[in-house]
């Protein structure tokens, strides 16, 4: 359940979009197969055949999950994993699904939320992005998680909010530099800590 990140020993989380297109080929694949530490994620709109989750069984990512390399965050059914001693519950919001306030955390567990959707800010969004998509509304909606990983938006951010007022938010872009606009991008990961901060 755990693989190794740089020296710490930690689950790897994924906001989706594993690949760029959902029939990516038997040497992409195995590439993959070979290289990627486990993951805990969910599934991003290029990951499916026509955006359809129904067709999901079709695509690259799911041969990922069949071969154990990924294993599937769904709505309503949190993962609890463990981390350094820290027990993390996973709230999965694939693409496409509704991402719903916390009724009931745990106290004794990291609450975070793996979300495909679209999160701006000022620096990172475009013009006319969808106002019900910035970063300040997105708060209200992941109430009671501790933090929130974003995939979808290839420009990084992270939003660490006034304390009772959300979770830390984290968007870290693309896994790799794919446009001009995109030459200053530094493929990251995020480190999330035990008390809900993200390095």
């Amino acid at each position: 359940v755990v693989s190794s990140v740089g020296e710490q020993r930690v689950p790897v989380l994924c906001a989706g979009d594993i690949f760029d297109r959902w029939s990516s080929g038997p040497d992409v694949i195995n590439m993959a197969l070979a290289h990627l530490p486990h993951m805990h994620s969910v599934y991003g709109n290029h990951d499916l055949p026509n955006h359809d989750p129904k067709q999901l069984k079709r695509s690259a990512w799911w041969t990922l999950v069949k071969a154990g390399k990924v294993t599937p965050l769904e709505p309503d059914i949190p993962v609890e994993v463990s981390g350094g001693g820290t027990i993390l519950r996973l709230h999965g919001f694939p693409f496409g699904s509704k991402v719903r306030p916390l009724r009931e955390p745990h106290d004794l567990a990291l609450e975070v939320a793996v979300v495909h959707a679209f999160i701006w800010t000022k620096a990172t969004g475009y013009a006319g992005a969808p106002s019900d998509q910035h970063r300040n509304r997105w708060l209200n909606r992941l109430a009671g998680y501790d933090a929130a990983f974003f995939g979808d938006n290839h420009k990084p951010f992270a939003f660490v909010p006034k304390e009772g007022d959300g979770p830390t938010l984290c968007n870290l872009g693309g896994f790799m530099r794919r446009k001009i606009d995109e030459i200053d991008h530094r493929p990251s990961a995020g480190l999330i800590f035990s008390d809900g901060t993200i390095r």
